[in-house]
């Protein structure tokens, strides 16, 4: 049987447009993990492809690797948490850790993708961390 988010994130890794393609349905649609949810959405096969190869050939460093992929009993949705590591050009590398839900059509496709994110050091308030949290009222009083 035909692991398509396997294939899916194996052609990402690789730059493989063409493969990557072969796994979406003509009617992908991609919600990033941006709060503004219109602005952080591809609608159909041919905008999530261009806007896959803009945004990773203008990273001087990609790389993505599968830490652990879960289907439904009926193999129509799938989770796979992934590590991204980019790097801008000029930049210092970084890894994005991500869950990603998958929705997979009759024909065995991706349908839909939604995408969630572990905030990095300064996008949350150090206040819920859980060192923070554990430590008590006197360590979160002058924390963010």
């Amino acid at each position: 049987m035909r692991d398509v988010i396997r294939e899916y994130y194996e052609a990402v890794h690789e730059h493989d447009w063409e493969k990557l393609a072969s796994t979406l349905a003509e009617d992908v649609v991609r919600t990033g993990f941006m709060a503004d949810f219109a602005e952080d959405t591809a609608k159909g096969k041919g905008p999530y492809l261009e806007f896959c190869r803009t945004v990773i050939g203008s990273f001087e460093y990609h790389a993505m690797e599968i830490r652990r992929i879960f289907y439904s009993d009926d193999r129509r949705q799938a989770c796979a948490e992934t590590e991204e590591t980019i790097q801008k050009p000029g930049g210092e590398r970084f890894t994005l850790h991500c869950l990603k839900v998958h929705d997979i059509d009759e024909d065995g496709l991706i349908a839909g993708i939604d995408q969630y994110r572990k905030a990095s050091p300064g996008q949350a308030p150090i206040t819920l961390s859980v060192g923070a949290v554990m430590a008590g009222p006197a360590s979160t009083d002058n924390a963010n």
